[in-house]
């Protein structure tokens, strides 16, 4: 059971140092906006979530000797640091390192690792909200049109939920939704 709770522990401190968090919570508002709020789908999104971070992730894998660095059992904070750091780093608002340096010790020059990773998540998250704003608004428009035709239709027996998800499913295939999601989200990391 020890060695069990050591691989989750280490598989999702993993996770936190990586696009997960971002990808996830993304693809978790575009499930709430489609209206897929199923169990079913939301195990697909967690694997969408779990293979794109893989996809970003795979050169700082690479070098920390691949995917068995997930599954070997030396994994401990100091691996995760110089795994990792160099992608936070990359990817971490400057801004919230500051202000949570200011929260801790001002007078400190270098960041610790769990002062990083609390900035790269806070950073992440902020980028993931405005992300699945973006992809929100478009079936929030589709949900309010097809609420306000089916009142002005007097029509109460069909709910909107059901009338609106053949749009917004054409909606999403008409604009290649999920090539686009993907490019959106897992763009920035390739940016050199």
């Amino acid at each position: 059971m020890e060695a069990l709770s050591f691989y989750t522990t280490s598989f999702l401190l993993i996770l936190f140092c990586t696009a997960f968090v971002k990808i996830i919570t993304t693809l978790s508002i575009f499930r709430y906006g489609l209206g897929l709020k199923s169990f079913p789908f939301g195990i697909v999104i967690f694997g969408l979530s779990i293979v794109l971070t893989l996809f970003v992730s795979e050169p700082y894998l690479q070098k920390a000797g691949g995917v068995n660095f997930i599954s070997s059992n030396s994994i401990n904070v100091e691996k995760l640091d110089t795994t990792f750091r160099p992608f936070m780093e990359k990817h971490v608002d400057p801004k919230i390192i500051d202000r949570l340096q200011n929260i801790k010790s001002p007078d400190s020059e270098n960041v610790e690792f769990t002062t990083l990773l609390t900035g790269f998540m806070l950073s992440e998250l902020q980028i993931a909200f405005i992300a699945g704003f973006a992809v929100l608004i478009p079936f929030l428009i589709i949900d309010l049109l097809v609420v306000n035709i089916l009142t002005a239709l007097n029509v109460a027996q069909i709910s909107s939920s059901v009338v609106a998800l053949p749009f917004k499913l054409l909606l999403f295939f008409v604009v290649d939704g999920w090539l686009l999601i993907t490019e959106k989200l897992i763009g920035p990391y390739f940016i050199v």
